[in-house]
């Protein structure tokens, strides 16, 4: 009874009601029980022969069956296959093997997988949400719009759902409304990093420097060694006349690219005459030495 009281169900963990791994510690007193109770039985029969063969078959047939429930634990391909032979209606099962379809880039059988979801349980944020990141990596961005639009007016409270909202939008030249998802999902998480990125690069697009740096240098807040997101910070304060700035702390990823190069260098040899033209021959000099690490 104790065994059993941590797998009861007061306290759901998960979404799933039951689960196998729920019964391997309550069937230690079953299996003692059996085992106990039938050497007993064998001693009161005088067949205590027959009752150690009959249990050396029980243990055979035990690893032979564990043996083939463990092969269906390879993968998530493998198990929900199995599961939906089982249970072919079966919402979860259909997009957890979506999703997995998704990540081998099995695009096709994923997205089958998802919309089955989605037709077995309409409301299933979950199962929209991938439905449409799965339609907008295998290059149907339109497609994606839809499902994802559904996702977020059934989840409106998750960000990366109006973040992936974002990017189909993007994708199909809805610039306005990307940029609408993009900041619905930093009001959800101010520290999402794609959020952020993406918001900054759509703001550089129409050369509001400013306020996309500081998206620029909150993503690269979140996450301090990414490359993208350096050079982006980088780049932009080269845009709004930070040279110096840029070729002092951002100089390595600079050089890592000849164009990204020559525009530094441009932008420092403009920095370093306007700083002579103005009398800062101090700001000149540094710009000078700056320029050296390039």
């Amino acid at each position: 009874m104790i065994t059993l009281l941590p797998v009861l169900g007061i306290v759901q963990v998960g979404d799933q009601s039951m689960a196998d791994r729920y019964a391997y510690l309550p069937f230690t007193g079953l299996a003692l029980v059996l085992v106990l109770g039938g050497a007993e039985l064998a001693r009161w029969l005088r067949a205590e022969r027959a009752a150690f063969l009959a249990g050396l078959v029980a243990l055979a047939a035990c690893g032979v069956l564990t043996t083939r429930q463990a092969r269906l634990w390879r993968d998530d391909v493998t198990l929900f296959s199995h599961a939906i032979e089982l249970e072919p209606e079966n919402p979860v099962a259909h997009k957890v093997l979506g999703k997995a379809f998704a990540a081998e880039r099995r695009f096709d059988d994923a997205i089958r997988h998802l919309r089955r979801a989605t037709e077995l349980e309409p409301l299933y944020a979950e199962a929209w949400w991938n439905l449409g990141v799965a339609l907008g990596a295998s290059g149907k961005p339109a497609q994606a719009l839809g499902a994802l639009e559904e996702a977020a007016r059934l989840a409106p409270w998750v960000p990366d759902i109006h973040y992936n909202l974002g990017l189909a939008q993007s994708a199909t030249k809805r610039e306005d409304e990307a940029g609408a998802s993009f900041l619905r999902a930093l009001e959800l998480d101010p520290a999402h990093f794609g959020a952020n990125g993406n918001l900054a690069l759509l703001l550089r697009s129409r050369r509001r420097f400013d306020e996309a740096l500081a998206h620029f240098e909150r993503a690269l807040e979140t996450r301090p060694g990414d490359p993208g997101a350096r050079r982006w910070v980088a780049l932009t304060l080269l845009d709004v006349g930070r040279v110096r700035e840029a070729l002092e702390g951002y100089g390595d990823v600079l050089r890592a690219n000849t164009a990204d190069r020559e525009r530094a260098m441009e932008r420092a040899r403009a920095a370093i005459e306007r700083a002579r033209v103005e009398g800062r021959e101090e700001e000149a000099r540094a710009l000078e030495a700056a320029v050296v690490g390039l």
